[in-house]
């Protein structure tokens, strides 16, 4: 058996800085078939020369428009010429080996074309065992923790129709929750991306949240939308805390009354602590809860 063809696609937006790291890792794993695909989303800064001048090797495409990294990282799936797409975040990098283990796993695994898309970890992710083919019932539940590295099977992720949604916060939490339903999600322990932490400005940092507020609130009711029933009547606790999870952004992004409608749901139960605190946030103006929020954050971490 020939071994698998690779493609690691990378969508980035001004970090010219680090997206340089994220790409000589994936030069490094040194694997016989590989492509490297960076997607630009209108970056202001010095990413195309960063990109271009030090590694002429990877394919350069670039979005003429900020869109996101959904669609980014969907036009890097479009684009690419191999068997199997590795998705990397341009602040992390692929551990030595890391196409190595994963071209492993894909070997042992008979039934591996049959699914979309395999999962292995990050150096933050877990399950309770070595393997797991992960439903929907895994991603509510919390049996997955922490984060996962996407290797998705070209062929049947194009012919299946999945994509990326475009939202700009946890866009990619809806796409796997779709794909585990349909499919379910080979998952393995197997670590294989480093997760990064040095970003000037990280999903979880309290800057980007309020920057972002609007954005995640968006993605918590967009998953209610699709899943909240079965969260409900499953899952009431994750149920209760992805609403207070809409009810806490829309507080961070000005719309108190946006916010009062999902606590309307969790005032009952364990939770009614948390729900009552949100519900006086919204009435107080918005620079007091968001400097609160700042202030918590940053003795917390």
């Amino acid at each position: 058996m020939s071994p698998p063809s690779f493609t690691v696609v990378i969508a980035t937006h001004d970090r010219a800085g680090l997206v340089g790291r994220a790409i000589q890792s994936a030069v490094d794993q040194h694997w016989p078939e590989l492509e490297v695909i960076v997607v630009d989303d209108a970056s202001g800064d010095a990413t195309p020369e960063v990109v271009r001048s030090g590694y002429p090797q990877v394919r350069y495409l670039r979005q003429e428009t900020n869109q996101g990294p959904g669609p980014a990282r969907n036009r890097g799936i479009r684009a690419a010429a191999n068997e199997w797409i590795v998705i990397l975040d341009d602040d992390d990098t692929l551990l030595p080996g890391a196409l190595t283990r994963i071209a492993g796993h894909i070997q042992s695994f008979t039934a591996a074309h049959d699914y979309p898309v395999l999962q292995f970890a990050r150096t933050n992710g877990s399950i309770p065992q070595e393997y797991l083919l992960a439903g929907l019932d895994d991603f509510l539940g919390g049996t997955i923790r922490g984060d996962f590295t996407p290797a998705i099977q070209a062929k049947g992720f194009r012919e299946s129709g999945f994509a990326y949604p475009s939202g700009r916060a946890c866009e990619d939490h809806l796409l796997w929750f779709k794909v585990a339903d349909r499919y379910g999600i080979p998952t393995w322990a197997t670590q294989v991306v480093r997760l990064g932490t040095d970003a000037p400005l990280r999903i979880t940092s309290p800057e980007h949240q309020i920057a972002s507020a609007r954005e995640h609130a968006h993605a918590h009711e967009v998953t209610l939308e699709e899943f909240g029933e079965l969260l409900a009547a499953r899952y009431p606790e994750a149920y209760v805390r992805k609403r207070l999870g809409a009810a806490f952004y829309w507080l961070l992004a000005g719309e108190p009354s946006r916010a009062r409608t999902h606590l309307h749901h969790t005032l009952r139960g364990r939770h009614v602590l948390h729900s009552l605190t949100l519900w006086g946030l919204s009435l107080v103006p918005r620079a007091i809860t968001r400097t609160a929020f700042t202030a918590y954050r940053r003795l917390t971490t």
